[in-house]
């Protein structure tokens, strides 16, 4: 079976830095504005491994890119051992502020759980 999802971008209309984490990371306070424009993802279990493909041949297709860290991440957690391959329909434009790379690691966080809950069988327990 074949799931696709859109993936939506958003803008900043505030956005300060409050200060910076004992971890590195940057404390935040922001006021984001959905936008009605997405990438398009697309997952199949398949193997075992992740295959990810791009329509956009300057992102990388590897552990380099959000998509593929969130499926690996994910599988792992989850201890699933098939694999999964991902289209990605890149439509909105990098590196623009847009949200496109995390939302895009979030749609496939929400896609495998719900591809991997249609195909998990049950255990013997749960008959």
């Amino acid at each position: 079976m074949r799931l696709e999802k859109p993936s939506p971008c958003k803008v900043n209309l505030l956005l300060n830095i409050l200060g910076q984490r004992a971890d590195g990371f940057h404390e935040l306070e922001t006021v984001m504005q959905p936008v009605n424009f997405c990438d398009e993802l697309a997952f199949e279990r398949s193997g075992h491994s992740i295959q990810l493909s791009c329509s956009d041949a300057t992102l990388p297709a590897d552990a380099r890119n959000l998509v593929f860290r969130a499926a690996a991440n994910f599988l792992a957690a989850a201890k699933i051992s098939d694999g999964v391959k991902i289209h990605l329909e890149k439509k909105i434009p990098l590196a623009a502020g847009l949200g496109g790379g995390s939302g895009n690691a979030a749609t496939t966080l929400l896609a495998l759980n719900e591809l991997c809950l249609l195909y998990t069988s049950p255990s013997p327990r749960d008959s």
